[in-house]
């Protein structure tokens, strides 16, 4: 079976389901990050897979998110 993936992202197989990627993230921290903001990113740097990062990142608050740059 031949596994294509499109311009979005998204895995197209024949005669399955498209399942879409999990979003990639760099970590670039503001020059002014705080002590706070460090302790509650680590567990970000420890994941059991690349869905599990997503899920971390976005269950962090929204000063700690900025951290973050999403990858296309």
């Amino acid at each position: 079976m031949e596994n294509i993936i499109n311009v979005s992202g998204e895995i197209e197989a024949q005669g399955t389901t498209n399942f879409k990627l999990p979003k990639q993230h760099i970590y670039k921290p503001k020059e002014d990050i705080t002590t706070y903001e460090l302790a509650q990113i680590i567990p970000v740097f420890n994941p059991r897979d690349l869905y599990s990062t997503n899920i971390l990142i976005n269950s962090l608050p929204d000063n700690c998110k900025r951290h973050f740059e999403e990858v296309e």
